[in-house]
């Protein structure tokens, strides 16, 4: 999120000092080397990176009457925030920040944790101003999102007086969309609300492609109905996948599922969690149905690696859970077009292929875990022939329009919802 954050506003025309702990990571970034994979961002860098200045010195902070903490808030094995990494990160600016400047934080925090900040900020520093501005990133569509926002969330400590510093008004309005002022807990609560949204649709989603596949219906036939619903509508996640992943989602479903008792956590949170955990168990009956109850020890291969295209990152990706299913029952091959720039810690056991094609050599199954653009181009022809047995599980829906209609009998396609 910083990363995208400094380019972004550079790009705007605002000089940038970006400012990390890590002197490594401060480094990569002055070299244009990024530990995200993003469209467009490093064009723009090339661009616009004369305007932005990395240090690991805090100390300049004193010169920017506008600081902003965009920390993205790592996640613990269970999907919580670790908004320690946050508290620490204020707790080094706060001294260096500009007489009567102002601090906005766009970190992903918990509901509450803000007047939190404002009571550090009080104590320490009283004549900085602290604000939130809610994030609305998509791993893959960073830029585009940090550039073209449908709406702009700021969050303030007395929801009595929404009047923002002209300096962050200013700064707000070059971005041309609607600014929706609201008090702080509002605003954090908005965020966890449009998550809780995206995966309440992937739950209705996922529960709409079972209805199909138990009654005989085909989800891509029902989508183009509920799309042109107007209260439903073009964009919404309406292709079913083996439920949520990336991390981010499933930090503000931690977040609010953990509410103490006295607050009522809603049983609804926990419906999409417990919904989540399960849905990936219609990959393990497939393969069961289609490929051990043929072959004892197969060769399966796997198209993707990351949890979504045009990303990098593993976190809670279907594909590791793949790996971790079926390590020591088949032999795996993996083809993902960022392998080499994935962690090889999480990826022993294993082999990673240089192109989509040479993945499927003597396979008894490809398995789709990515949506990657890549994959719709599929030769069946060139597939069928190099596979063993060419038995295809489509975790994700690309290939569908392609083959759920093919002549060629000896491939078998599955994909949910048909």
């Amino acid at each position: 999120m910083g990363i995208v954050s400094s380019v972004g506003w550079a790009s705007l025309g605002y000089g940038v000092i970006s400012v990390d702990k890590d002197e490594n990571v401060v480094a990569s970034l002055g070299r244009g080397v990024f530990p995200v994979l993003e469209p467009h961002l490093e064009e723009l860098w090339k661009k616009h990176h004369g305007r932005i200045t990395y240090s690991p010195d805090f100390s300049l902070l004193q010169d920017c009457p506008l600081v902003i903490l965009v920390r993205d808030t790592p996640t613990n094995d269970d999907n919580t925030g670790n908004t320690d990494v946050l508290v620490d990160l204020v707790t080094r600016a706060l001294p260096h920040v500009a007489q009567n400047g102002v601090f906005v934080s766009m970190s992903q925090v918990p509901v509450g944790f803000s007047r939190k900040i404002i009571a550090h900020i009080k104590e320490k520093r009283p004549d900085v101003q602290f604000f939130m501005w809610v994030e609305t990133f998509v791993f893959g569509e960073a830029i585009k999102r940090f550039l073209e926002p449908e709406r702009i969330i700021v969050g303030v400590p007395d929801a009595s007086n929404k009047k923002l510093p002209d300096i962050f008004n200013e700064a707000l309005q070059k971005f041309n969309c609607p600014i929706l002022v609201m008090g702080l807990e509002s605003a954090e609560l908005t965020k966890a609300a449009i998550n809780v949204y995206l995966a309440s649709s992937v739950t209705f989603t996922n529960t709409l492609a079972d209805l199909c596949e138990a009654t005989g219906a085909d989800i891509d036939e029902i989508v183009p109905a509920l799309q042109l619903d107007r209260r439903i509508g073009q964009y919404a996640y309406l292709r079913p996948s083996l439920g949520i992943g990336g991390g981010n989602i499933e930090r503000d479903l931690a977040m609010l599922g953990a509410l103490p008792q006295n607050k009522k956590p809603p049983m609804f949170i926990h419906t999409i969690v417990d919904y989540n955990a399960r849905r990936f168990d219609w990959l393990k009956e497939k393969i069961e149905e289609l490929v051990f109850s043929h072959v004892e020890h197969p060769r399966i291969s796997l198209w993707g690696l990351a949890y979504k295209k045009n990303t990098k990152s593993l976190k809670n990706s279907p594909a590791l859970k793949a790996i971790a299913l079926l390590k020591d029952r088949a032999t795996l091959t993996a083809y993902d077009p960022m392998s080499k720039e994935m962690p090889t810690d999480q990826l022993e056991n294993i082999v990673i292929a240089p192109d989509k094609y040479t993945v499927l050599k003597d396979a008894d199954c490809l398995i789709v875990l990515t949506d990657w653009d890549e994959f719709k181009e599929f030769d069946i022809s060139k597939a069928a022939a190099l596979m063993n047995k060419p038995v295809i599980i489509d975790t994700v829906k690309l290939l569908s329009q392609t083959l759920r209609n093919n002549s060629r009998s000896e491939i078998i396609y599955c994909s949910m919802g048909s």
